[in-house]
């Protein structure tokens, strides 16, 4: 029963997967190589709890711009709680600058920030592990300092799964 268990739960993962990053990864294939945007990132992420459950994150995306102020793509978070507690992250992500259309030229480009996906969390639990997956959705700000072609600059979100997420977000365009 367990095998089937973990059949399906891998079946609605890659469905799941394929219906948020399918579309952006299209959008982003469709845009010219100096709209596609690259980045990296680090930080917090707390799960609430009684009390909050801290995690160190890394991730990454690619966003490609489907309008000259909005961008959208595919992001993976890794997040790694205490112990053996760690968490994936899968999202479809976009983002609009608030600065206006010229924002490729600004050096200072603040802008908001809306995810959707799943999390799949994994956690040591008696003498096994227990893995869980379930919807994620968050949304924040952010701001990009632009350096020529590479950008670096905080990024604050709050949502369900992780709670809050605080993280610096380095790219390139």
């Amino acid at each position: 029963m367990r095998h089937v268990s973990r059949i399906a739960t891998l079946a609605a993962r890659v469905i799941v997967a394929a219906a948020v990053l399918g579309g952006p990864v299209q959008a982003v294939a469709q845009t010219s190589e100096k709209s596609l945007i690259v980045e990296g990132s680090s930080g917090y992420a707390g799960f609430i709890d009684s009390p909050m459950i801290d995690h160190f994150t890394v991730g990454g995306s690619v966003r490609g711009l489907v309008k000259p102020r909005i961008s959208v793509g595919p992001e993976i978070v890794y997040m790694r709680g205490p112990g053996a507690d760690h968490d994936w992250a899968f999202l479809g992500t976009a983002t609009f600058d608030l600065t206006g259309p010229s924002s490729s030229t600004r050096r200072f480009v603040p802008y908001a920030v809306a995810s959707g996906g799943f999390t799949s969390q994994t956690t040591p639990v008696g003498t096994g592990t227990f893995t869980s997956t379930e919807g994620a959705v968050s949304g924040g700000v952010g701001a990009r300092i632009h350096f020529g072609r590479f950008h670096l600059g905080p990024e604050f979100r709050i949502g369900w799964e992780p709670l809050l997420q605080a993280r610096i977000v380095i790219g390139f365009r």
